[in-house]
């Protein structure tokens, strides 16, 4: 149900796209305000300004200074406090955020019979140097709190800041507490009091217990060795699966905001498509027929019976195409790959340049749609390790937007 509030979005995409999941959020947003105004840092494309429009959402576009919090100075001072004044509660969001998962008016019904001043959805606990403080991807504030002076003092005079370091340490991490000793209360829908580190790095439970609306976009792909460290294993997969199983959100707008703006190695790394696979060999029918490819790129001749031993591991049917840079190479996998235990045989020669990827994406461009999984490796020498460059499980994500 809408009622009296009005909400500034910030949004920012490296090519100004404005994907189907942000589409989605600012859907929601309008279940619960009169009006949204989107403020851009940085591009925007002419489609994303024809579905704004559609949405009948109005928007600014602004150099990308300042990220967040500049964004939402821009906005206010934008909207200015005469029209503000018209408004019950400001809404301050940005669209670093998967959602809404529940309703938004679920948690604003919740949230209406608590005494405070302003809230936000998540609470970071007090840790080290840091203060406990509201993390600002959804901020909250009731109209006696964003008429007063010291409000507005504080968006007038907010410092000029551009590095994200600073503006979490002497921003985010510290309204909270700033605005607490000006004598407002503040509170969170999810109660900081779950003992968690980081509350929207432990999602899962939080969705499946607490019916936390939104999903931080960084949880899904961020920081590596943040979420490593932070997250229950495969919980990235157990967030997913929950999504589709047990409610409406579509996770398509995950997979295609993943896939168009992550590297083929941040995209293993999210979904954690590391496997430890049995030495026992056991053939099924030639896995139900599907068609199978090794892409093999070998650079040194002093490497190729090393090779010839991984790739023995693919299953016979297996069509082997092998791209070497140099004569030598060619030469000795001719000579070595001679008698081997496959379906087909294709020795492939590139130029020395684009090392393990051009081979993939160029020298075989054309093998990748005649089969159903395709294994890319490549030689190492430095370290004597071989690295598959493609995921099988890959084909499992991009199947999902088929």
């Amino acid at each position: 149900m809408i009622t009296n509030k009005i909400a500034i979005c910030v949004f920012w995409e490296k090519n100004g796209i404005l994907r189907d999941y942000v589409e989605y959020y600012l859907k929601g947003l309008q279940q619960i305000a009169k009006k949204i105004l989107v403020v851009v840092n940085g591009k925007i494309s002419s489609d994303s300004i024809c579905k704004l429009k559609k949405l009948n959402i109005e928007y600014i576009k602004r150099e990308n200074k300042g990220l967040d919090f500049a964004g939402y100075k821009a906005g206010i001072e934008h909207i200015g406090y005469d029209v503000l004044k018209e408004y019950d509660n400001l809404i301050l969001t940005n669209t670093t955020c998967y959602g809404p998962i529940y309703p938004f008016n679920e948690m604003f019904d919740t949230m209406e019979k608590r005494p405070c001043d302003f809230w936000g959805i998540t609470k970071h606990p007090k840790y080290a140097q840091m203060f406990e403080h509201i993390q600002s991807y959804f901020l909250v504030f009731k109209k006696n709190m964003f008429m007063n002076v010291e409000f507005q003092k504080y968006w007038k005079n907010l410092p000029k800041l551009s590095d994200y370091k600073k503006i979490v340490k002497i921003l985010e991490t510290k309204m909270t507490k700033y605005f607490e000793n000006k004598g407002f209360i503040s509170d969170s829908y999810i109660d900081v009091n779950l003992s968690l580190s980081n509350p929207m790095l432990k999602s899962y439970d939080l969705i499946c217990n607490y019916k936390l609306p939104v999903i931080k976009r960084k949880e899904i792909c961020g920081v590596f060795d943040v979420l490593i460290n932070e997250q229950p294993s495969n919980q990235v997969n157990k967030v997913i699966a929950f999504l589709k199983n047990k409610t409406e959100y579509n996770t398509d707008m995950i997979y295609e905001d993943i896939i168009n703006t992550q590297p083929m190695s941040e995209i293993q790394q999210c979904f954690r498509c590391n496997y430890i696979l049995s030495n026992q060999y056991v053939e099924k029918e030639k896995a139900n027929n599907c068609k199978i490819a090794l892409i093999l790129y070998i650079y040194y001749p002093d490497l190729v019976e090393y090779c010839y031993n991984y790739a023995k591991s693919m299953p016979e049917y297996s069509d082997i195409y092998i791209v070497v840079s140099r004569e030598d190479t060619k030469k000795r996998c001719a000579e070595v790959f001679k008698n081997f235990p496959c379906n087909k045989l294709e020795i492939r020669v590139k130029p020395n340049r684009g090392r393990d990827v051009s081979a993939y994406l160029v020298t075989c461009k054309d093998v990748f749609a005649q089969y159903d999984y395709v294994c890319c490796m490549h030689d190492k020498k430095l370290q004597l390790l071989l690295i598959s460059s493609s995921d099988m499980n890959f084909q499992n994500i991009v199947s999902n937007l088929v």
